[in-house]
C-alpha cells in the first residue's frame, strides 16, 4: 500500500473517532445518564463525559498533526516525539480521571455495573493510549539517532 493511502486512511479513521466521539457526548451520554438509575448524579455524570473528553480530543489533535508531519516527510523530528509524550500524558490523565471516578462510583453508588463497565473501559483505552504513545516515543527517539549517525556518516 502506497504511503499517502495509508495516511489518508489514518486520518479517516481519526475524523471517524472524532464524531463517534460527538454521537457519544451529543446523543448516548444523556440517555446513558438516566440508564445507570443515578437521577440525583446525572448532570455530574454529563459535565465528567464533557470534561474527559477534552484529553481525548487533545489525543485526536495532536495524531492529527503527526499525521501532517508524516505526509511532509518530517518522521523523526523533535516536535513529532514532543507530540507523543503529551498523548502519553493525556492518556495516563484521562485513566486517573476515570481512576477516581470508578473510586467515586464505589463509595457513592453500591451495584451499579453498567457504570462500572464503561468506566473501566475508557480507564483501559487511557492505559493502552499511553503505553502505545511511550513505545512509539521510544521508537522515534532511537529513529531520530540512527538517522542523525546515518548523517554525519555520509
Amino acid at each position: 500500500m502506497n504511503f499517502k493511502k495509508i495516511n489518508t486512511l489514518f486520518r479517516v479513521a481519526l475524523s471517524l473517532v472524532a464524531l463517534l466521539g460527538l454521537g457519544f457526548l451529543l446523543l448516548l451520554a444523556p440517555k446513558m445518564a438516566h440508564y445507570f438509575s443515578i437521577q440525583k448524579y446525572n448532570l455530574f455524570l454529563q459535565l465528567f463525559f464533557w470534561i474527559t473528553a477534552l484529553p481525548v480530543y487533545y489525543i485526536l489533535f495532536s495524531l492529527w498533526r503527526i499525521s501532517t508531519d508524516l505526509k511532509h516527510e518530517k518522521l523523526f523530528t523533535p516536535h513529532t516525539q514532543k507530540r507523543l509524550k503529551t498523548i502519553a500524558y493525556a492518556g495516563i490523565g484521562e485513566s486517573v480521571f476515570y481512576a477516581l471516578l470508578l473510586i467515586c462510583g464505589l463509595i457513592f453508588l453500591k451495584a451499579n455495573m453498567p457504570f462500572y463497565l464503561l468506566s473501566g473501559l475508557f480507564f483501559l483505552i487511557g492505559i493502552i493510549i499511553a503505553i502505545i504513545a511511550t513505545l512509539l516515543f521510544h521508537l522515534f527517539t532511537v529513529a531520530e539517532q540512527l538517522k542523525q549517525d546515518s548523517d554525519l556518516t555520509i
